[in-house]
């Protein structure tokens, strides 16, 4: 009976010790200052140190001007009990399932000796750090922090585009944010409006991003505004992504939630504007939704994402013939992503394969001639494709991201040589069979400044063509 009780409380210290350590090493700190203040400057060289030796310790920063600091200050300390208002003011954010609680570290002199105490940061500090130093330093930030500000009143003065991006905490936003504010989605000519949005998300973590979209100095860039409501983001939109992850979600709860932001834009956005869905995993509900509920734009303006299950199923063919990804092409998905969906390879070609007969890169030869049983490969990897990753095909934020910036770039950009051609849910002109006006997943082309059209080009299998009329007979039912 001793033994069970000493093992017992023995098995509490550990779990305790395991609960204090998850804590101390999931270090969420946030700063909030004057962008001139020496002591918030403090804070920030040591928050930066700390950032570099620990990979687990999170740093935001929020920085205001001087005219700006009263009202956030106070605002802060209203909401959270606090009494300190004057600049710089350090809390700890803590574990993910303890969000709404905070922890008040305090000035500059408070975080460094709580820094000291649990990393014993002041060590690593530079040996000069008296007021001359930290002043010049404050006066550096400050004078950046103008440039960058004077900067976007400039082009606010140019003519630019709005694009509102929604799930925009999301990890494969952040790599989409990147991609357009360089210029490298609608080009480097067209001067952008930035709209954030991320539902569930708390103001302070959407202010982080904020700064953290302000830090990387987009050269095409005119402003970046973060909102709490749909409606306010929307708001004189000309392109829209939806990037939420939908994971959990039953169909008729993505169905509600997509209702309800199709009447946002409709009464909010510009007219004509370009809706793209990148939601995961009911895209294709999503896409519908859109379709036959926007009046603000044409149908033809609303695309979904179809090309997660391909990158999956790229990746098995590849694996198994020994090639690359990229050496495949007419990998292709049918049906309604997320809830049911056809994967069609029987179409696929193989270029730089090492047999019997070898060619130049663009020569390529059909998957069915190179494998011994290619249908039944095909078939084995398509259940695993399926099996794996869902309908949805939603694994890694960066394969999401990189999905959807290839897709944008082809489809709304201005400066693109060649077509592209894609797998995406789209609206059918009764191409493949597909009944006029259904929305579904199929083979396009991409032709850049929002054209798009069926790649009509493309001989099917009867098995394919089986598939795709029975999928169809679904959509039909769903609806």
């Amino acid at each position: 009976e001793c033994e069970l009780r000493l093992s017992a409380r023995s098995t509490s210290l550990s779990l305790g010790l395991i609960n204090i350590s998850k804590w101390l090493k999931m270090a969420n700190f946030v700063v909030a200052g004057q962008m001139n203040c020496p002591h918030y400057t403090k804070v920030e060289i040591a928050a930066d140190i700390l950032a570099t030796y620990l990979k687990d310790f999170k740093i935001t920063k929020i920085v205001k001007t001087q005219s700006e600091w009263r009202k956030f200050a106070d605002d802060l300390c209203r909401k959270h009990g606090w009494s300190r208002k004057t600049s710089p003011i350090v809390w700890r954010k803590m574990l993910p399932e303890y969000e709404d609680h905070l922890t008040l570290i305090g000035n500059d002199d408070d975080f460094l000796e709580y820094a000291e105490g649990y990393y014993n940061v002041m060590a690593k500090l530079p040996a000069k750090m008296d007021t001359g130093y930290l002043l010049d330093v404050a006066e550096e930030s400050f004078k950046k922090h103008v440039e960058k500000r004077m900067a976007m009143d400039r082009r606010q003065h140019t003519k630019s585009t709005c694009v509102c991006i929604t799930g925009a905490y999301d990890v494969a936003a952040e790599f989409l944010i990147t991609d357009l504010i360089n210029g490298n989605i609608l080009g480097r000519q067209v001067r952008i409006r930035l709209s954030l949005y991320d539902c569930g998300i708390d103001e302070e973590r959407m202010s982080g991003l904020l700064m953290d979209v302000i830090d990387m100095g987009g050269p095409v860039v005119q402003s970046v505004q973060v909102f709490g409501e749909l409606s306010q983001a929307v708001t004189g939109a000309d392109y829209i992504v939806f990037m939420d992850n939908l994971q959990g979600q039953s169909q008729a709860a993505a169905f509600k939630t997509a209702s309800a932001s199709c009447t946002w834009v409709n009464t909010k956005s510009n007219k004509d504007c370009k809706v793209f869905v990148g939601v995961t995993p009911h895209t294709g509900v999503w896409t519908s939704c859109f379709v036959q509920n926007v009046t603000v734009t044409a149908p033809a303006n609303v695309m979904g994402l179809s090309s997660l299950p391909i990158l999956y199923m790229k990746s098995k063919i590849a694996e198994h013939l020994v090639v690359k990804p990229r050496q495949l092409s007419n990998v292709l998905v049918w049906g309604t992503v997320g809830e049911n969906i056809y994967i069609d390879a029987e179409n696929t070609l193989v270029s730089e394969w090492d047999g019997a007969i070898i060619g130049p890169s663009w020569y390529r030869r059909s998957l069915m001639d190179i494998c011994y049983d290619g249908k039944g490969l095909v078939a084995r990897l398509r259940k695993e494709t399926v099996d794996s990753v869902g309908t949805g095909g939603f694994r890694s934020p960066m394969m999401k991201s990189h999905s959807v910036i290839r897709i944008l770039q082809h489809w709304w950009g201005q400066d693109q040589q060649e077509p592209l051609f894609t797998s995406a849910t789209v609206i059918s002109d009764g191409s493949f069979d597909v009944p006029e006006g259904v929305v579904f997943s199929m083979p396009v082309v991409l032709k850049g400044s929002g054209q798009w059209e069926a790649h009509k080009d493309l001989s099917l299998t009867e098995d394919s063509k089986a598939a795709i009329a029975a999928l169809v007979q679904d959509v039909r039912e769903f609806k």
